[in-house]
């Protein structure tokens, strides 16, 4: 009798965990599904098949997932020599080894996180290659102007190159803005590994969704613009062209990843044999996605966020500084970063408070 309680205990346990995750990503499953309708209204037939693949994703977390244990391993191991007082470290880790809910983490929390991530981001590049075809760019020009309101009469990126002038600066300042992929999805992590009753884990995943639905398709759309490197290209508008002249020169003498990157999107966009990714600057979402992870881990731990609003900034820089948007493009995306953040939290607090199903 002893046995079988057991199981009905464990049963019961599995199934309680189960209800819990259902309850805890319906509105992440509502968020995908407005998503969706959205891909369906704004779907153009004619616009070409996207080179992204779900494959990619999971790909990436191959990579991603040992890095952030390792990482969490190492801060734990780091913090505890600090507070331990006298016991050991290495004990400690290994009590914390065996009190954490892998299970619950490894069937449960990242696959229902990643999946979640997975659709939003098919959804996402499907609709950012959609986007020409539904609206052709034609904001570029007000948005370079509204950059020289700003700056007295001067593109941004003379200020930023005057400022970080050398080739190493901004080989640095690439390396920073290919560091985002690694820092937004490794923080994606720390929010996946949250219990599933946590009103921050849900809320911060729904203001990353908002932000890549909303703000990445929806007002990507609306406001339908290519970005200071494609204003040559696409305009005949050499405007920005001494930048982009200073950039290869600069990359003749250290290779900067952003021109490669960003001829492999203007093949996609110009060539019909190859599979395109999509372009689209407004809003910048770099920034907005990074806004949103500063919010968390502010959340979290105000050293933590610091550190974050720091590399946030660097983005921001990158993106002016690497040609890839205008400056607007980034204060859109910071803006629309602390909105969805704030609507997702709100949602989360309240669909928390209506309990388990």
């Amino acid at each position: 009798m002893a046995e079988n309680h057991a199981v009905v205990l464990t049963t019961g346990k599995v199934w309680a965990a189960v209800r819990q995750a259902l309850h805890a990503h319906a509105p992440l499953v509502v968020l995908v599904a407005l998503y969706a309708a959205l891909a369906v209204g704004l779907r153009d037939p004619e616009a070409p098949a996207t080179a992204f693949e779900p494959k990619q994703m999971i790909d990436i977390f191959s990579v991603v997932l040992p890095m952030f244990v390792l990482a969490m391993i190492v801060f734990l191991y780091a913090r505890l020599m600090i507070v331990s007082r006298g016991r050991s470290p290495l004990h400690i880790v290994r009590q914390w080894g065996a009190s954490t809910p892998w299970l619950d983490l490894l069937v449960l929390r990242f696959p229902l996180a990643i999946a979640f991530l997975v659709v939003i981001q098919v959804l996402y590049v499907s609709l950012k290659v959609n986007i020409p075809f539904v609206a052709p760019f034609s904001w570029d020009g007000t948005f370079a102007q509204w950059d020289r309101a700003l700056f007295f009469g001067q593109d941004p990126w003379v200020l930023t190159h005057a400022i970080f002038s050398t080739p190493k600066a901004t080989a640095i300042i690439d390396a920073l803005y290919i560091v985002w992929f690694f820092a937004v999805y490794l923080g994606f992590l720390v929010f996946a590994a949250l219990p599933m009753n946590s009103t921050l884990r849900l809320g911060f995943m729904l203001a990353f969704g908002l932000a890549w639905a909303v703000g990445g398709s929806l007002l990507a759309t609306v406001f339908s613009s290519a970005g200071p490197v494609y204003m040559d290209r696409l305009f005949g508008d050499p405007t920005f062209e001494p930048l982009m002249e200073r950039l290869r020169a600069q990359a003749e003498i250290i290779p900067l990843k952003a021109l490669n990157v960003q001829e492999t999107l203007w093949l996609g966009y110009a060539e019909t044999n190859i599979a395109p990714i999509g372009i689209s600057a407004f809003p910048s979402m770099h920034n907005c996605s990074m806004v949103v992870i500063v919010m968390g881990f502010w959340r979290m731990n105000r050293w933590a966020g610091a550190l974050m609003a720091l590399f946030s900034l660097a983005i921001v820089l990158g993106s002016v500084h690497l040609g890839w948007h205008y400056f607007v493009d980034s204060l859109a995306g910071v803006f629309l970063g602390v909105v969805f953040w704030l609507a997702g939290m709100w949602v989360a607090r309240w669909w928390m408070k209506r309990g388990t199903v």
